[in-house]
């Protein structure tokens, strides 16, 4: 499946405050062109011209129900500077443990889904590890730091039906815990 900026649902469509299924191994066919289509956007996302030639917004992770698939998978990639890019596309994932002390990105997080600015800081985790499966539904852990755990935390978010803003502050948006830090 290819995807584009028309196939992503915005933050009004309720179905992205849904909890989303367990995706079932072995994988469909359907799933796994999902996870590929995902991916793909991504991957594509990260040149300009592609991102013109295909109608796409720059991102660095996309999760299934915001192109309306409402299932756990998700995808993150961040490409780095040394060429050792983060790729990883998981299903099914879950944190089992994180850290205490938090950090935020200090001009916020954005969203594929979200067009409304949303001010304030969203502290997450420093550190989490996560438990998820690969395409041939093998279990693999992972551990996660600095903004790769952010990304992984946003999308993650996404299919527990949680949308970044929901973890601003309403009496006091820009406030910073002492445990916490800006990336």
């Amino acid at each position: 499946m290819k995807f584009t900026n028309k196939n992503i649902i915005l933050d009004t469509d309720p179905n992205l405050r849904k909890k989303s299924a367990l995706v079932e191994f072995p994988l469909s066919n359907e799933d796994l062109q999902t996870l590929i289509g995902l991916r793909q956007y991504v991957m594509n996302s990260i040149d300009e011209d592609m991102c013109e030639k295909y109608d796409l917004s720059p991102a660095v992770g996309i999760a299934a129900p915001q192109v309306g698939v409402m299932k756990r998978m998700c995808v993150v990639f961040i490409e780095s500077e040394d060429g050792n890019n983060f790729d990883l596309s998981m299903i099914n994932p879950r944190i089992m443990s994180h850290s205490t002390t938090t950090l935020y990105i200090e001009n916020g997080e954005a969203c594929l889904s979200i067009k409304d600015e949303h001010i304030g800081n969203i502290h997450r985790p420093n550190y989490i590890k996560v438990r998820y499966q690969d395409l041939n539904g093998n279990f693999l852990i992972i551990e996660l730091d600095d903004f790769p755990s952010i990304a992984v935390q946003h999308e993650i978010d996404h299919l527990n039906g949680i949308l970044y803003y929901d973890h601003i502050s309403l009496e006091n948006p820009l406030n910073v815990p002492k445990n916490s830090h800006p990336l």
